[in-house]
């Protein structure tokens, strides 16, 4: 699993303004839905209205918890849109993340119903009665949930098993997933693929987040077994892919405010993973976990 320094890697040590350029005024660094909408920011709208309908959150729900919340959109929106929330909390580990929503989302009487924990989503879930939650959402964060080393020593399915086990115990009702998912390992392919995909990794674990670990759905569905009942399920990585050209165009737009190394950097990032969610080798899963 990625551990907090990992993650600092990639949030912390880019400045926040650095992704307040590329995302939009949305901040949702995160696949969007693009099937009704034409502007980056209506598009993570619209993502967010179907994870909501994916938890089953409506106006009777009371309470909600975003594994792995990121910059807070969700939290906010969540508030927003459903006064009768009572409870709103979100998971990270990342400083930079959690100040920025203490600054900018939790102002306010938003605040009094949004909750942060800044603590491992593992270590979270321990610590909860059982249930404390209604709902629960997680967009892009279920890829840091485990380890190139638990895939090695063959445990990875287990540690997913252990999550979505204390997701189960703590949340009472459904769960929205939206993570990143391979059509299948890179050592089971063959010839250039297998090469271009391994290529890609060593990228992504040296460059963007260490210790990270793309699941596929069959990991997903084994992992789930006895908890959860995947009652829909969509593969997007076609969206993925227009999501992350929204962003290379805003920071081409702002190249000459980023530095050099940064924008090389991001540039390369963000057109390795157009051509690989274009080739199909990754792809963006959306799935509603109906509980057992």
């Amino acid at each position: 699993m990625a551990e907090q320094m990992d993650i600092e890697k990639h949030y912390d040590l880019n400045e926040r303004d650095f992704f307040e350029k590329i995302l939009g005024e949305s901040m949702t660094y995160s696949c969007a839905d693009w099937r009704q909408c034409g502007s980056l920011s209506l598009a993570q709208y619209q993502k967010y209205q179907k994870m909501v309908k994916f938890a089953g959150i409506d106006a009777h729900t009371e309470s909600v918890v975003d594994f792995g919340c990121g910059w807070g959109t969700n939290l906010k929106w969540l508030a927003e849109d459903f006064p009768a929330l009572k409870r709103i909390t979100g998971i990270t580990i990342s400083y930079e993340q959690a100040s920025y929503i203490r600054e900018n989302v939790m102002r306010g009487s938003l605040g009094r119903r949004i909750t942060l924990d800044e603590v491992d989503v593992f270590e979270h879930i321990a610590a909860q009665p059982t249930p404390r939650y209604d709902a629960a959402i997680s967009v892009g964060a279920f890829e840091h949930f485990a380890s190139p080393k638990h895939y090695k020593q063959n445990n990875h399915i287990e540690r997913y098993g252990q999550f979505f086990n204390g997701a189960r115990r703590c949340v009472a009702g459904k769960f929205a997933l939206q993570t990143i998912v391979a059509a299948q390992p890179a050592n089971r392919l063959k010839g250039e693929a297998r090469m271009r995909a391994m290529r890609f990794q060593y990228f992504i674990a040296k460059h963007i987040f260490p210790n990270a670990l793309t699941p596929t759905v069959a990991y997903i569905e084994q992992a789930v077994n006895g908890y959860y009942d995947i009652e829909q399920l969509e593969l997007r990585g076609d969206e993925y892919a227009y999501t992350i050209m929204e962003w290379q165009q805003n920071l081409m737009q702002h190249k000459e405010g980023v530095p050099h190394h940064q924008y090389e950097l991001f540039m390369r990032y963000f057109d390795l993973c157009i051509e690989h969610f274009l080739s199909g080798y990754i792809s963006l899963a959306r799935l509603s976990l109906n509980p057992v």
